[in-house]
């Protein structure tokens, strides 16, 4: 309905009223009550503060309440063990280890790191030696070997084993040979696809053709001549080329996609199913940590202790990774990001956003036993649509730990084949400088519905800085799930500061429900970062509510309501009645259309999304109008004009408006209460009627919601 306040006050619910006694006021916000004994509805403090003082949770807080974690950081670890963040240096890129080819393979001694590759356009593979200092040196394959993939390398009584695609087929050296010997192939009953060393004897599991990875030998033979006995049958006979074999606790452990099997030297046994829900993502990543098992599923990352098994966190959180290892007592986790991998919800948030545009970016993440964080970015520069010969050229592949140093291998890609990237993680002799950026994502449980205005922030460090150095601030209220949307909040500075014990901003017109911000610098890796502390004041949101009286009579012909324009009105009493009864009843928001009238300027087309008029200043900041039969939904406003709207909302259609059309404050309200309703009654000749010589009003309450 087209409001006409010639001849109306008010409409709710499109139904048009004349009132009386009209009363506007600021309606009382609702904070829920803390704590126990006599207290006011509105009782709250107005400061509040909220402090993350120590970062031993890792990544993903979610509440205010969990003041021991962060939403995110890269490039930041807690090296020391205290909880206190410090930098870690960024990785090294580096080309040619390996050529155009994929890591299959590999195993490291006290004193190498071995790698298998294979190469994609003719397939061929490759072993190499790398030691402590990263020279690394080629080893001499047999072609028997080179024209099949590595599927396993172990060190067995000091000499390099290595297994292959395909039946009867095994090589060995010596660790500090260059030159690899295959064992006779002389034997019938096959030879082992995927190795392990337990209890100083070589295990594996069979390598034939249609059913390998489903039982595990017991290898049996000598340098010169391959034999295997069945140490353990599964039943299944299903191949499954992403299985993984290793010890834990002292059993040998099978993961396949459908299940997790142990054997104990006598017999083997199913540790968990997923028959029913077989997938190449489970029981993927198997690495043995601090006595834990740990694995990802399709759902989520899990740890075992031998008995029980424990949801960690969720897949929706953190991402499927590429590859794990173990080294430096840590799990060492990466990711990647590209249009072929998609990004999680949390690469998103911190930037790995492969689908805004960047180019292909890579995560390491490194979990500690205690909390997962993001210690590196890999980034190979290559752009989305660049004519890839592959689905995932280019992305990380495999990581792995050796004296100190972390490798991340990927996949070949034209601009940089054989790119890799090499990390020292031994960070407390690093030095230098180092980018880092760390993200809280927090809100304040108790009141989330209710605004809040930012008050000022301060960070302590760890440390001294040798120099000043700037700490950037950003902020964002909304989407968190994405990368974009980052306001500049200021800087900190660090060595001028630190005179005054703590680091402060002040900043200004901050207000929110929910907050999230970044701080990033590059700064000296001799200190960190040891609390972040929030503070802000409570500041509930602004809202109407209406006392008046509504004069719900007119159908009289004799004594009709009369409307503003002089003229009777033809309005039904049990319409406007049942309306008024009906709004009140209702757990859906009404439309009201207040008593002020502002005046458009120009004419405006069905489209546009900003609207000029004479004045704002009976508005709020943002809210609702009605034009005509449309109401649009702004989000801002100047002296004069309306932004960011939303056509046609409501239940409403966008149209074009004429210039000087009426404009009016409009609100989503409650009835929330009927005050009074007087009607006069006619008890003459025992027929009780409503008197319709006289008026029929109701007065009620409206609040804004």
């Amino acid at each position: 309905m087209s409001f006409d306040n010639s001849k109306y006050d008010i409409a709710l619910n499109n139904v048009g009223y004349r009132i009386q006694g009209y009363q506007k006021a600021e309606a009382s916000t609702f904070i829920p009550r803390l704590g126990s004994g006599a207290q006011a509805e509105s009782e709250f403090d107005l400061l509040r503060a909220k402090t993350i003082d120590g970062f031993a949770g890792g990544n993903l807080q979610r509440k205010w309440k969990d003041d021991k974690s962060i939403f995110g950081s890269e490039s930041l670890f807690p090296i020391y063990d205290d909880g206190n963040l410090y930098p870690v240096k960024q990785m090294q890129a580096l080309t040619n280890i390996h050529g155009k080819s994929l890591v299959t393979a590999w195993c490291t001694s006290d004193k190498y790191l071995f790698v298998a590759t294979t190469s994609y356009n003719t397939p061929t593979t490759s072993i190499l030696r790398i030691d402590a200092a990263g020279t690394v040196t080629g080893i001499t394959a047999p072609t028997g070997l080179q024209q099949r993939r590595c599927t396993s390398m172990v060190i067995w009584n000091n000499e390099l084993w290595v297994s292959s695609e395909g039946e009867y087929n095994l090589w060995y050296m010596s660790q500090n040979a260059t030159t690899l010997t295959q064992v006779s192939a002389s034997q019938t009953n096959g030879s082992p696809r995927l190795l392990c060393v337990y209890n100083g004897q070589l295990y594996g599991t069979n390598a034939g053709a249609n059913d390998y990875n489903v039982h595990i030998w017991k290898y049996t033979g000598s340098k010169t001549a391959i034999s295997v006995t069945s140490a353990g049958d599964t039943g299944i006979r299903t191949p499954d080329a992403n299985a993984n074999l290793f010890v834990f606790q002292g059993k040998i452990y099978l993961a396949r996609r459908d299940s997790l099997w142990a054997y104990d030297g006598i017999r083997i046994a199913m540790v968990d199913d997923s028959l029913k829900n077989v997938s190449d993502q489970n029981y993927a990543f198997p690495a043995v940590l601090k006595g834990y098992l740990y694995y990802f599923m399709q759902d989520g990352f899990y740890r075992y202790n031998g008995s029980m098994i424990e949801k960690l966190y969720d897949i929706s959180e953190i991402g499927f990774p590429r590859d794990v290892c173990t080294g430096k007592n840590r799990l060492w986790i990466i990711y990647s990001n590209s249009e072929f991998s998609g990004s999680s919800r949390y690469d998103k948030s911190m930037g790995y956003d492969y689908s805004s545009g960047n180019p292909l970016d890579g995560r390491v993440a490194v979990f500690d036993g205690k909390a997962m964080f993001t210690y590196g970015r890999t980034n190979i520069g290559l752009s989305k649509g660049s004519n890839n010969d592959f689905s995932g050229q280019g992305e990380n592949a495999r990581v792995v730990w050796h004296a100190n140093n972390l490798y991340v291998f990927t996949s070949y890609e034209k601009t940089g084949p054989g790119t890799y990237f090499k990390f020292n993680t031994d960070e407390m002799k690093a030095t230098g400088t180092s980018t880092w950026r760390l993200i809280t994502s927090i809100f304040d449980a108790d009141f989330a519905m209710v605004d809040k205005t930012l008050e000022n922030l301060e960070i302590l460090l760890d440390g001294a800085p040798s120099a000043d150095e700037t700490i950037a601030i950003e902020y964002r209220p909304t989407d968190f799930a994405g990368s974009t949307g980052w306001t500049n909040l200021g800087t900190f500075k660090t060595q001028s500061k630190l005179q005054e014990s703590i680091i402060r901003s002040l900043p200004a017109g901050v207000v929110f429900k929910k907050i999230q911000f970044r701080l990033s610098g590059t700064t000296d890796v001799s200190y960190g970062i040891a609390k972040f502390v929030i503070r802000y004041i409570i500041t509930p949101d602004f809202k109407y509510q209406w006392q008046f009286t509504v004069n719900a009579f007119g159908d009289n012909t004799v004594e009709p309501l009369m409307l503003k324009d002089g003229k009777p009105s033809t309005q039904k009493v049990s319409d406007l009645r049942g309306n008024i009864y009906t709004a009140r009843s209702s757990d859906v928001p009404r439309v009201f259309i207040d008593l002020d009238q502002l005046d458009l300027n120009g004419a405006h087309n069905n489209s546009v999304t900003t609207f000029n008029i004479n004045t704002t200043a009976l508005l709020k900041d943002s809210g609702y109008v009605q034009i005509d039969d449309e109401i649009i939904y702004f989000a801002a406003k100047t002296g004069t004009t309306l932004t960011g709207c939303i056509r046609g909302v409501l239940g409403t259609a966008a149209a074009a408006h004429n210039d000087n059309a009426a404009v009016f404050p409009a609100y989503r309200v409650i009835v929330r209460q009927l005050a009074n309703e007087r009607i006069e009654m006619d008890d003459s000749d025992l027929d009780r009627k409503e008197d319709m010589s006289k008026p029929s009003q109701i007065t009620i309450q409206l609040q804004e919601v």
